[in-house]
């Protein structure tokens, strides 16, 4: 696992998927910032996504500082859930060339979704995670995500997730900045 601090004097944090544990005095402010305050170090970590409870099918919320994070937070949650936690800390030593995927909609709710369902059919048709997203262009007028993908080759996911759905789907501006969430068939 990476070492956050290099100078711990001795004490290490871990990132371990979404959110860095290991310390003393773990405060939680409005559900998406974690604050680690030692004698020794203190640090600040945005929580990229949550998993959320639902009962038949996965659930997830995401949050960024603007849109485009929002939409690379989401894939890599659903990525998260895809592979174990180790293979997608060795995602980039093994990923593969990068593939462009571009969507354009009506709406942001459909952009997102969109999107979100072409990177999974690329991935059951590739065989293919992808848990690398870099955005090149992203518009509101007309809403348009254009994107640069690649993913870990694979025979067997941990989570087979089947679509993204507009079922409770809500995307919202915050006062930290964007959040949403998507409920997934499986």
């Amino acid at each position: 696992m990476p070492q956050l601090w290099p100078q711990s004097r001795g004490r290490e944090l871990y990132l371990i998927g979404a959110l860095n544990v290991k310390g003393q005095n773990v405060f939680i402010s409005s559900g998406l910032i974690f604050l680690f305050i030692f004698e020794w170090y203190t640090e600040i970590v945005y929580i990229n996504y949550e998993i959320l409870e639902h009962t038949a099918d996965f659930k997830m919320k995401a949050y960024g500082k603007d849109l485009p994070e929002v939409f690379v937070n989401m894939a890599k949650g659903v990525a998260s859930q895809q592979l174990e936690i180790n293979d997608l800390n060795e995602a980039g030593q093994t990923q593969g060339e990068w593939e462009e995927v571009a969507v354009e909609t009506d709406d942001l709710e459909s952009l997102l979704v969109d999107w979100l369902n072409e990177i999974l059919y690329r991935s059951d048709a590739n065989k293919k995670i992808y848990s690398d997203f870099e955005v090149l262009e992203f518009s509101e007028s007309p809403y348009k995500i254009k994107t640069k993908i690649r993913g870990l080759p694979t025979t067997q996911k941990k989570l087979e997730i089947k679509a993204a759905t507009y079922h409770e789907l809500e995307i919202k501006k915050t006062d930290g900045g964007w959040q949403a969430t998507v409920i997934f068939d499986i």
